[in-house]
């Protein structure tokens, strides 16, 4: 927002003082109608969110937006994700004229963006039925990847078929034990026991611990076939995203 403005607006809100060019009686009524959603607390500007009632939008002046932008998009935390990804993290938490666009235009200009960028196929979508939250769940191996001062190589990620929601871990290896101890620890302790699991046909995955397991908590093991591993793409799709962010975060802490 302009900082003219904002302080406008601001200084209504807390003095009832009318800006000095708002002179005719329709200017002065627009000017209060406009004042309407903003409120002042803690010494900030706020916009209702009317999208979501209850929640206030902390507003931005324009020399405040580029901040904004770095830390939701260019930090560890963000993971340089798409111009739509941020918009839905950021509407829900600040205000300012023009949001999307210049949201847009940010991830338009990152360099890392632009270098790491791959063209978007088009490709047959064969949607999977799922009946609940953690119903069904995909999990996949990512690595091996350079090791880390913890001696990790390999990321373990599941992800469920329906909320779309990720967990990931950081391992040393890519075992049968490792794998049982992320299902049973990050999935069945954490969101309860799954009914079916999608994985690749990896030793990881297919031996008797997992078996057992599966037994155990009466989840059904699915193996996607060796001429058709994209059955298991969900995980695949977020495992690709997931280096990329990883990689365009490792380019810029050595830079």
């Amino acid at each position: 927002m302009d900082p003219q403005l904002y302080n406008q607006i601001f200084q209504y809100l807390t003095t009832q003082q009318i800006p000095s060019d708002k002179i005719t009686n329709k200017q002065i009524k627009q000017f209060k109608n406009f004042c309407i959603p903003f409120l002042v607390t803690n010494r900030f500007l706020y916009r209702k969110d009317k999208r979501k009632p209850g929640n206030l939008l902390r507003v931005i002046r324009s020399y405040e937006m580029e901040a904004v932008l770095y830390m939701m998009h260019n930090t560890s935390t963000a993971g340089y994700f798409s111009t739509e990804i941020m918009f839905d993290k950021i509407r829900f938490r600040y205000y300012w004229p023009q949001l999307y666009e210049n949201i847009r235009e940010y991830v338009k200009s990152c360099d890392a963006c632009q270098r790491r960028g791959k063209p978007k196929s088009q490709m047959e979508l064969n949607p999977i039925t799922v009946h609940s939250p953690f119903y069904q769940i995909g999990i996949d191996f990512v690595g091996p990847l350079p090791r880390t001062e913890r001696n990790n190589r390999y990321i373990i990620v599941a992800m469920d078929y329906l909320t779309k929601w990720p967990e990931a871990k950081a391992v040393s290896n890519a075992t049968a034990e490792e794998t049982e101890k992320f299902i049973y620890e990050e999935i069945i302790c954490r969101h309860g026991c799954p009914q079916i699991i999608l994985t690749d046909r990896g030793t990881h995955f297919n031996n008797q611990l997992i078996r057992n397991l599966t037994e155990r908590f009466s989840v059904k093991h699915l193996l996607s076939t060796p001429y058709h591993p994209q059955t298991n793409g969900l995980v695949e799709r977020f495992n690709r995203t997931l280096c990329e962010s990883l990689a365009k975060l490792v380019k810029q802490s050595t830079q």
